[in-house]
């Protein structure tokens, strides 16, 4: 830059030489390196010249000198100048040449530069593939032309890069022979992605250009599995068909590779053919109810995977209805709590309408509802339960169960005193039929009790015990009761009588007289009334023969009491008035009467004995 600039100042300084430079060579627009550039031109003077023509070539703001010559002219006479220059690429970018006449002192004569034009190492390419989307084992082929600016095919290496997210999967080189780019490979053991294509060339003059992203492509390794069952819901054990086909995520069908198929943690396997396949089992009839799921599982020896899931649904059996009770007894107001399952055939539980109803000892039912066999069943035993075996009896899906329920017994009396009045009250469930002692400061009384289930008797106590204040202990409880009889002379002696001639009897409503009583009592009402009428027919027939008054000669009292109808006579007698003799006779009539009629009873004819007069029932009165 510093000698161009020094030969400007030169020509100036020295206006008297004239001088001037011409070239008649046509420079192209643009060159590589490794070119040849063909210079070529005449220098005219008018005055004698002698000095140094120089050729430099100018690139920006440096400048490379390529070549010099001597040069003598006379006046008004020409010289030449041909050069063919190379491009060695020590200078690139926009470029002219500075031809530059200066004298042996190195003073400039004359100076001339030329049209602009560029040098470079740019070469020009194009590129093409045969698909956009590949799949792993697929052919890449990539076909391209080269030439240089000087729309010359070139010769060279090429290196291509295949990259996916700035990582070279796939780097490998070619040669360029005459402008033709060619490369082929299979696609393998690179992930599926996203790539674009960069390739780098360069020839043996030193031009290069990397071609970055020309090309992309979309690689898969998916394969597409449509699979599918015979139908959506199937039974246990019902035969379970599958099938479908297999191709690649680009479109084509896949062969002669095996899809796995996982179902109820067992592996199967099937052939693929012309990329369809089949699949037929048995379903295990005691598979789980509901939703299952079927895997399928493929890949081939490129790399290519695919995995696809279907499921379908086992209607559920119901297979057995199964009840447990809480406790294996109960006694009354217990809460009887029931655990109901039904189970289907895989043995899970299912929910379904339930029927219940549970029957006492009798055969009564005393509960029934309809139910979910998940809900909880729970039912309380009534105050009174009998005891024994109760039935649980339940129904859901046609399937019937029967639980056998234990009552058990409860003895239980439960006791009060009201005033001087013990209550007694049965709280068990079953008969109470005992004596109770009742303790009055060590003093004890039994009393027979027979009770029913929710009866009670009362006890009053002033049969028992002197009046006055008692402790009284009874059924494990003590209380303290005033004791003041309130009966008079006439109802102590009936109460003794009952207490001598058997038990109360006893129910809720209180004490009763017994049976006992109530034939002691009338063997005395009858007594009386015999005395009585004897007595007024004793009266009534004072003062009449004997032998109209007597019949003691029958032999069985059907006889006699046949033969009083006919002969018996109306007696007449004043009440009160009988001598001591009328006296004596109704006695003795009395006696074998009685006597007679105790054995045609209790006798056997053979066995009956005479008894005397005075053996019978009235014999005090002698």
């Amino acid at each position: 830059m510093k000698r161009g600039l020094l030969l400007l100042l030169m020509l100036l300084i020295v206006p008297f030489v004239s001088a001037s430079i011409y070239t008649d060579s046509t420079l192209k627009t643009q060159y590589n390196l490794g070119d040849s550039i063909q210079l070529s031109g005449y220098l005219v003077e008018d005055a004698d010249t002698k000095g140094i023509l120089s050729i430099l070539l100018s690139c920006g703001n440096e400048t490379q000198q390529l070549a010099a010559k001597s040069i003598n002219i006379k006046a008004q006479e020409s010289a030449t100048f041909s050069y063919n220059l190379p491009v060695t690429g020590i200078l690139i970018g926009n470029c002219r040449f500075l031809l530059s006449l200066n004298d042996f002192s190195s003073n400039p004569i004359e100076q001339y530069e030329t049209s602009g034009f560029d040098i470079s190492k740019e070469l020009i390419g194009n590129f093409d593939i045969n698909a956009k989307e590949f799949q792993l084992g697929d052919k890449l082929v990539i076909a391209g032309g080269l030439k240089n600016l000087n729309n010359e095919e070139v010769n060279g290496l090429s290196i291509l890069y295949i990259k996916k997210e700035g990582t070279n999967y796939l780097v490998d080189s070619k040669d360029i022979i005459g402008g033709v780019f060619s490369y082929e490979t299979i696609l393998t053991s690179i992930p599926a992605g996203a790539y674009t294509i960069d390739v780098k060339v360069s020839d043996a003059k030193g031009n290069e250009k990397l071609f970055e992203n020309i090309l992309g492509l979309t690689l898969y390794d998916e394969l597409v599995i449509a699979a599918k069952a015979g139908k959506s819901t199937y039974l246990p054990g019902e035969a379970l068909a599958l099938g479908g086909s297999v191709h690649k995520k680009t479109g084509p069908s896949v062969s002669d590779v095996k899809i796995e198929i996982l179902f109820e943690n067992q592996s199967y396997t099937s052939d693929v053919k012309e990329g369809q396949f089949s699949f037929n089992s048995v379903l295990d009839k005691k598979i789980k109810s509901y939703y299952h799921n079927i895997t399928f599982n493929v890949e081939d020896s490129n790399g290519n995977f695919g995995s696809s899931v279907i499921n379908f649904e086992i209607t559920p059996v119901p297979t057995s209805l199964e009840a447990e009770l809480d406790k294996s007894g109960y006694v009354p107001e217990d809460s009887i709590n029931i655990l109901i399952n039904l189970y289907d055939q895989a043995h899970d539980i299912l929910s379904r309408s339930l029927k219940l109803k549970i029957t006492n000892v009798y055969g009564d039912a005393v509960y029934e509802d309809t139910k979910l066999t998940t809900d909880p069943v729970s039912y309380k035993l009534p105050q009174f339960a009998n005891p024994g075996e109760w039935k649980l009896d339940m129904e859901s899906e046609n399937i019937k169960l029967a639980k056998k329920i234990v009552v058990e017994k409860m003895e239980l009396l439960n006791v009060d005193l009201v005033g001087q009045t013990l209550i007694i009250k049965n709280m068990g469930n079953e008969l109470y039929d005992n004596k109770v002692d009742i303790d009055s400061d060590g003093v004890i009384k039994s009393e027979g009790i027979r009770l029913k289930p929710d009866e009670q008797t009362s006890i009053e106590l002033y049969n028992l015990f002197d009046d006055g204040t008692h402790a009284i202990n009874v059924l494990g409880k003590t209380f303290t009761a005033s004791i003041v009889d309130p009966r008079n002379v006439l109802e102590k002696g009936l109460d003794g009588l009952g207490y001598v001639t058997g038990y109360y009897a006893v129910n809720k409503y209180g004490k009763i007289p017994g049976t006992a009583y109530i034939i002691g009592l009338g063997i005395v009402f009858v007594i009386l009334l015999t005395i009585i009428i004897q007595l007024i027919m004793k009266f009534n027939n004072k003062g009449k023969p004997d032998h109209i008054r007597r019949k003691s000669e029958q032999p069985s009292i059907i006889s006699r009491k046949a033969s009083e109808l006919v002969q018996k006579k109306k007696y007449d007698f004043n009440f009160g008035r009988a001598d001591e003799k009328d006296i004596v006779d109704f006695r003795k009539r009395m006696s074998e009467k009685i006597n007679s009629e105790r054995r045609n009873t209790f006798m056997l004819p053979n066995e009956r004995k005479k008894d005397d007069d005075n053996k019978g029932p009235f014999s005090m009165f002698n």
